[in-house]
């Protein structure tokens, strides 16, 4: 005799568990590519110039303030979100095309290169 007990539980979980796991790695890949805007757009505003005018240093010194944080995320979340809108499928295309890159190198080139 056979005991089996259904329990709806375990679709739940698994959806919770795919959703976090792909929260985590896109908090991730933000915050390190945001960063990276914030500092290049800090570092191009105090390219230091002979003589700045009092005008520039006014408009460096709003960039250099919480503006550069939300400037770098829109860069980074701004693109995203207009190629996933208008091309639903983009990331299946890429993930098979990465997908065959890695596994033509992993199987393909780098045994016989050992060898």
């Amino acid at each position: 005799m056979r005991m089996r007990q259904r329990w709806d539980g375990v679709e739940i979980m698994v959806e919770a568990f795919s959703l976090l796991a792909v929260g985590t790695s896109l908090i991730g890949t933000l915050l390190g590519f945001s960063q990276f805007f914030k500092e290049q757009i800090v570092n191009s505003l105090t390219w230091d110039s002979t003589f700045p005018s009092q005008k520039s240093r006014m408009v460096e010194k709003w960039w250099i303030s919480n503006r550069t944080s939300f400037t770098a995320t829109a860069m980074v979340i701004g693109p995203s979100l207009f190629v996933s809108t208008t091309v639903p499928n983009a990331f299946s295309a890429a993930t098979d095309i990465a997908g065959g890159y890695c596994m033509t190198m992993l199987y393909g080139v780098l045994p016989p290169a050992v060898a």
